[in-house]
């Protein structure tokens, strides 16, 4: 009988599992029943709850007489026909598998998934002073729950895709209809699908993310990961997609440009003025913190007639007792600056703190006083670190730090030229690149004056919301020539 063959396969592959329970009953209508689940992943009690209500039911045992005595949650009749591969995906997600003598073609499969999740509590990376206190947890109905909360509108759209040929994830994509552009939310999910056939798994939304980007090997992260729901909700209201994953904190922004990892969804709780001015100080810290130390080591080594003869006097007083030239000086002192940042990263939160106070005061001290470095160029060099800590990304900040050493080479190889031509560089790479098949230095280029105004020009509140939103398109119908997928090293 193919349902006693069935049953025997799901039983012989979960049987090393310990884990895996099977349990046999009996009917007062000599009816048997048997209930196979993993423990770890169900409601126990739930489950023996609706075994009490089956077993003591007196009518024929079929599944049109039961529904009734089953609990509010999701059943699914599984016609043995679909094998063992299926039903082995349904139990590996907590699904509890029935099957009733009486009922010899079909199973009875039910949703009593054990929920344990982390509370929520404030966004770890994306603190703000005025906002929302409250950040994404690990469980997906939950996450969109938070953005439903904000956004309680039948405009708003949720898809469900799986994603994994071996283990599959739910991954959800969220947009509101008439803001977002309907080319965009074809194209993630043709990626999605594509996806679904290439990859074994995926584990969270990071990994999902670099899974999805155009160009896997673009130096700037093209797909912006944020942790908080309202920031989420401020990006539906841009007209963009949010994309969720089970067992992830993070939501992902599409498509993403790169003017949109200096943004912080603080601004639109901050009087204009006061917008203008942060959103100013970010973009001037990103290029302070990758031209500062730079500009120390290519004037020193190639351009001392650029620096004010005072100035001079008082570097060469500096560094007078120090042993190495101005490159080798700066790399020593940027990569002691970055074993502080990671050690206090991965510390427990007190320690960490003290360990980048105290270490940065004791090693700077120390260094200067061994004639290992100039006063100087650690206090450039600590500017350009706390520039970097300005972006509200964690990974573009990680990008600007990252980008600082080869720049330093540069200068201490070929001067300002060097430095020039590492910039030009950058900027080629960043307008040869895309996000969701869009340019990913809109509005900059290509060029969108409307665009331009609003990278820092914040109007006031009242000019922002005046009208109907959702009246208002978001997206042009355009589509861009876009190298999608193609794996180019970095502008090849």
């Amino acid at each position: 009988m193919l349902k006693d063959h069935l049953i025997t396969s799901i039983v012989d592959n979960f049987s090393h599992m310990n884990d895996f329970s099977e349990k046999h009953f009996l009917t007062a209508n000599d009816v048997a029943v048997d209930v196979f689940f993993l423990k770890n992943f169900v409601d126990v009690k739930e489950l023996h709850k609706t075994i009490k209500n089956i077993l003591s039911f007196e009518e024929p045992l079929l599944f049109r007489n039961i529904f009734h005595l089953l609990p509010f949650v999701s059943t699914e009749l599984f016609p043995v026909e679909k094998g063992k591969d299926e039903l082995a995906k349904k139990l590996e997600k907590g699904w509890v598998t029935l099957s009733f003598s009486s009922e010899p073609e079909t199973l009875l499969l039910l949703a009593l998934v054990k929920v344990e999740n982390r509370s929520l509590s404030q966004p770890e990376n994306e603190a703000i002073i005025i906002g929302p206190q409250v950040g994404f947890n690990e469980d997906l109905n939950t996450n969109i729950s938070l953005i439903r909360r904000i956004l309680p509108s039948k405009k708003l759209y949720i898809k469900e895709f799986s994603v994994g040929q071996e283990i599959s994830k739910i991954v959800t994509i969220m947009y509101i209809e008439g803001l977002a552009n309907p080319l965009d939310v074809e194209q993630i999910e043709k990626r999605l699908e594509t996806l679904n056939t290439k990859v074994d798994t995926i584990l969270n939304a990071a990994q999902l993310s670099q899974l999805l980007e155009d160009n896997a090997y673009s130096l700037f992260p093209t797909i912006r990961l944020t942790e908080r729901p309202d920031d989420a909700a401020l990006t539906l209201l841009k007209g963009r997609i949010i994309v969720l994953t089970e067992n992830s904190s993070y939501a992902l922004s599409l498509p993403s440009r790169m003017t949109d990892f200096l943004h912080s969804s603080e601004d639109v709780n901050l009087r204009w003025p006061i917008a203008i001015f942060i959103r100013t100080i970010r973009l001037f810290a990103v290029l302070l913190s990758i031209i500062l130390t730079p500009l120390y080591v290519g004037a020193l080594t190639y351009h001392y007639e650029v620096i004010p003869e005072a100035l001079l006097t008082s570097i060469g007083s500096s560094r007078s007792r120090v042993p190495f030239p101005p490159l080798l000086e700066a790399l020593l002192l940027e990569f002691i600056i970055e074993l502080l940042r990671e050690a206090g990263a991965r510390l427990p939160t007190k320690v960490g703190q003290t360990i980048g106070i105290v270490g940065g005061i004791v090693i700077g001290t120390a260094a200067v006083e061994a004639g290992f470095t100039s006063n100087i160029l650690i206090m450039l060099v600590a500017l350009g670190a706390l520039a970097s800590f300005i972006t509200p990304s964690y990974l573009m900040g990680t990008i600007v730090r990252f980008i600082r050493f080869p720049m330093i080479l540069l200068a201490g190889s070929l001067g300002f030229f060097g430095i020039a031509s590492g910039i030009f560089f950058l900027l080629l790479h960043a307008v040869r690149q895309y996000s969701l098949g869009s340019p990913y230095t809109l509005p900059v280029f290509p060029f969108s004056s409307k665009g331009i105004r609003s990278l820092f020009l914040y109007l006031p509140i009242e000019k922002i919301i005046k009208g109907n939103v959702f009246k208002k398109a978001a997206f042009t119908l355009k589509s861009y020539d876009s190298p999608t997928k193609k794996g180019k090293d970095i502008d090849e």
